[in-house]
């Protein structure tokens, strides 16, 4: 078979339609329109399929995004016989209009529709009500209020269904099968196990006195890990317990793979008053009153302060708030950009007396706070008895004394806000700010992911890695 190539010869777009097309006017109005499917041509979107794009209740279909193939369209002509012949189908030409290099598909589940019909109870007929519902322009919006009083209850929910695609989930019998009520159970994603060592906190469990084996290992045998270890090492020896915010804020430098460092110089707690810190092996803050200077505080800025505006979003679903560095040729850092990141980093981890909050809600080791009326309230703090032990919750720190603190934080935060307000000539309740501004919470510092032995801590997990993925990239 000769394929005649046309003259004016396209590159295409193929759309595998669910339906049979009669008329492709209206085929493309269910799509959006032209306007639409070429906006999603050149923006990588989705399409939408509305089989009723006029109504408001149509819930789309959703396509894939945009896949690579491989393909042609042909323009075939043939001559058929009559019905009673028998002659066969006789071929005339093929001509190529043009080479298909994406395509779409409608894979997808599709939401349940609910369509506004509505049977009427009088004639038993069923009625379409869309125009009882819904007004059919602006202008007539208020007579139609006036004039429609018996108006139909039509409230379906925004969508029925979360999900648009398929979702597996491997349902195994547990422990063979629960001899109680012999229900199969989702299976549980094992705990990542990892060189570095987590504790869970309590008053019980030993504290782990050195690293694994695994850990250890990551050092020897490159120069470049020796040094970086030196430099961490020699940090926790000047102070047993850490945030991974706070190592960064006194490393100009961070080691690119600072989590594997941490797990041959210091264990992790995942709760407690010290959650989230690093501990030197061999330190038991439950037995050192001195390392209440490195528990951990939630301080929270209050609805009622007015400058909601100056704080920041951590990070968002889809983009993380990044420090723009340039780079040299050679890959390497300026010094500028070095020294820029380093203060940004000093700035989000220490509270001191001209601290505006980076963020909503922060988290603090009460050593990072350079408050010296905080410092010296710690300082006073009376030795506790031999009888007396560390709250699981308070740490060696009494409540009272915690409170006093955030009010300390809330009041020098307030004052250096009115300060800006004046040096921008504008008052407080300009700069109330959106809702937009999130809470930080305590996972979002720290990039390492740690082997958790507690099935309650898979969660917890699954953010640790997330965040070292994030941070690896910030690294490089």
């Amino acid at each position: 078979m000769d394929i005649e190539k046309n003259k004016n010869f396209f590159e295409l777009v193929a759309i595998e339609y669910p339906g049979f097309v009669k008329n492709v006017d209206n085929m493309v109005e269910t799509l959006g329109g032209i306007q639409e499917l070429s906006k999603a041509f050149h923006e990588n979107q989705k399409l939408q399929l509305k089989f009723h794009p006029k109504n408001f209740y149509n819930k789309a279909i959703i396509s894939t995004e945009q896949l690579k193939t491989s393909g042609m369209l042909l323009k075939i002509k043939i001559k058929r016989p009559k019905k009673k012949s028998e002659k066969p189908i006789e071929f005339k030409s093929a001509e190529l209009i043009g080479t298909v290099s994406t395509i779409y598909k409608f894979n997808n589940f599709a939401d349940y529709q609910f369509l506004p019909i509505q049977r009427n109870e009088k004639t038993g007929v069923t009625e379409y009500i869309y125009d009882d519902l819904i007004p059919t322009n602006i202008l007539s919006g208020p007579s139609w209020l006036r004039e429609k009083v018996d108006v139909p209850l039509f409230l379906p929910p925004v969508q029925f269904s979360r999900i648009d695609c398929i979702q597996s989930s491997s349902l195994v019998n547990e422990n063979s099968i629960n001899e109680k009520d012999d229900i199969f159970k989702f299976s549980k994603r094992s705990s990542r196990v990892t060189h570095g060592t987590t504790v869970v906190f309590d008053m019980k469990t030993p504290i782990p006195s050195k690293p694994k084996d695994t850990a250890i290992d990551f050092t020897q045998g490159s120069s470049l890990a020796q040094k970086e270890y030196e430099i961490v090492s020699k940090l926790f020896e000047e102070r047993p317990i850490w945030t991974l915010s706070s190592l960064k804020a006194h490393i100009k430098e961070p080691p690119k793979r600072l989590s594997n460092l941490l797990a041959t110089i210091a264990y992790h707690y995942s709760t407690g008053p010290w959650r989230n810190c690093f501990v030197r092996y061999g330190y038991d803050p439950r037995k050192e009153f001195e390392s209440r200077f490195y528990q951990m505080i939630d301080y929270r800025v209050r609805q009622g302060v007015g400058y909601r505006c100056e704080l920041k979003r951590k990070r968002t679903s889809a983009v993380s708030r990044r420090v723009k560095v340039h780079q040299k040729l050679d890959g390497t850092l300026q010094e500028d950009d070095i020294e820029e990141k380093y203060q940004l980093r000093r700035k989000e981890a220490i509270f001191d007396e001209d601290t505006i909050p980076p963020f909503q809600a922060r988290h603090y080791q009460f050593a990072d706070i350079h408050v010296p009326k905080i410092q010296e309230m710690l300082r006073k703090l009376p030795q506790p008895t031999r009888e007396t032990d560390c709250n699981e919750r308070r740490g060696w720190i009494p409540a009272t004394v915690i409170e006093n603190v955030r009010e300390i934080l809330s009041k020098i935060a307030q004052t250096n806000m009115t300060k800006l307000c004046k040096e921008k000539n504008i008052s407080l309740e300009e700069l109330k700010g959106s809702d937009d501004s999130k809470s930080e919470t305590l996972d979002q510092d720290d990039e390492t992911t740690f082997e958790h032995n507690e099935e309650t801590l898979d969660q917890e997990d699954d953010e640790w890695s997330t965040e070292e993925e994030e941070d690896d990239d910030e690294d490089n």
